[in-house]
């Protein structure tokens, strides 16, 4: 097709794979993973992906024609209202980027939005698997280090988990003894799940490890407005992730690394004087 090749699969008998064939492939794949892995797959079907690749794709900007011919719609009312699940958090995103095209400083600031969008930082969210580790330290670090220079009313911290596990549980007895020995309290604290509202609310969505911005940017629809990055890339350690403690049982080293990244955020975050 057009000079391409190699994009078809096959079955034993030679016969080009269906939509049929690949949704029990993903049944069994869903089911295997959940079995394993403590985090659930959803119920994935090739209907499903094509409903997200719409999805995606008109967040990004494609032109709604150009969208309506991938799809293979006859009529565009199909791909606008049945495929494309667009809501009111996606209405206000595109209405304040619009905002942002106003005067051509605010056009150079939009070039540049996903890595200096810290001038306008107000609102912070740390992410991490179960909201009871290592995105509370950060929260309550954080909250101490504003406090600490007088910022308090300048900016708003929370944290919250991708996962379900740890839902109304306190901050992790080992993690509460970390922070009590540098005079931190964490008193109050029930882990939550991140929300989909979470991503229009917050200017930054920080997570302790790739998995976390995965599963962050899967529960958000996508990082359309740059807002989801690791926390260790205020620092010279970008790209790198912060110890998990559940696993090693070193929360001294989550420590080190939480101080690290909460230190190096702000000082790299402006807040209004």
């Amino acid at each position: 097709m057009d000079g391409h090749a190699g994009f078809l699969f096959f079955t034993k008998d030679g016969a080009p794979r269906n939509a049929m064939h690949w949704q029990k492939f993903f049944a069994f794949t869903v089911e295997k993973h959940n079995k394993i892995y403590r985090l659930q797959l959803p119920k994935i079907t090739p209907h499903v992906c094509r409903h997200t690749y719409c999805s995606n794709m008109a967040k990004s900007g494609m032109n709604p024609k150009t969208l309506q011919y991938l799809m293979g719609h006859s009529d565009i009312s199909i791909t606008m209202n049945t495929y494309t699940h667009l809501g009111l958090e996606d209405a206000w995103e595109e209405l304040r980027r619009l905002e942002s095209l106003k005067s051509p400083e605010k056009v150079r600031n939009h070039a540049i939005y996903s890595v200096r969008r810290n001038m306008d930082v107000k609102k912070i969210l740390f992410v991490c698997h179960g909201n009871i580790c290592r995105s509370p330290m950060a929260e309550f670090v954080l909250k101490d280090l504003v406090k600490k220079r007088g910022l308090e009313a300048e900016v708003e911290i929370a944290s919250a988990a991708t996962s379900r596990e740890e839902l109304g549980n306190p901050v992790y007895p080992p993690a509460r003894r970390k922070l009590a020995e540098h005079g931190i309290g964490c008193a109050g604290h029930q882990a939550r799940q991140m929300s989909r509202s979470d991503y229009g609310y917050y200017d930054w969505i920080l997570c302790m490890d790739r998995a976390n911005l995965r599963n962050a940017a899967r529960i958000a629809g996508g990082d359309p407005a740059g807002k989801l990055r690791l926390l260790l890339d205020f620092t010279d350690r970008v790209g790198q992730e912060v110890a998990d403690p559940w696993y090693t049982g070193d929360f001294e080293a989550a420590w080190q690394d939480v101080l690290e990244g909460c230190a190096g955020l702000l000082e790299q975050v402006k807040f209004e004087d």
